[in-house]
């Protein structure tokens, strides 16, 4: 099984995993003039947590023969168009400054979920949604 990026407060859990909730606390919360972001052209597969444990759920209730599986959203997003979406919704004044993409980085990635699909499993929340569930979850705790 593979996961993909997850938002939702199991980020915080992993520092690898930390787009959205680093991008909501530095919109808002440090009031930061200028956000870097490395890479225009970065493509990446979010996923929100309830998706994920749902898709958990299904392969455990399934018990497929097949061993790989990638819960995802099946979707790639531009970092950059995230980044402006998030700037939106938390009415921040930063500006967004991007740079080249760091050596070694993965620059464009969406997950093949046909696997999950084949046992009824789809993504429900999409990223808008996930976004402001992650935002409200943020402002709260």
């Amino acid at each position: 099984m593979v996961v993909m990026k997850i938002m939702g407060v199991v980020m915080l859990l992993n520092i690898g995993e930390l787009y959205i909730p680093l991008m909501v606390l530095f919109l808002v919360l440090f009031f930061l003039q200028t956000v870097i972001i490395n890479g225009k052209d970065k493509i990446l597969d979010f996923t929100y947590i309830t998706d994920v444990v749902n898709g958990i759920t299904t392969l455990i209730e399934k018990n497929p023969k097949e061993i790989e599986f990638n819960i995802a959203s099946g979707k790639g997003e531009n970092l950059v168009e995230v980044a402006k979406m998030l700037k939106e919704m938390l009415n921040s004044k930063s500006k967004i400054k991007i740079k080249e993409s760091l050596i070694g980085e993965v620059i464009n990635f969406s997950a093949n979920i046909e696997r999950m699909k084949s046992l009824g499993w789809e993504p429900k929340v999409s990223l808008v949604d996930g976004l402001n569930r992650s935002i409200e979850y943020y402002k709260v705790n």
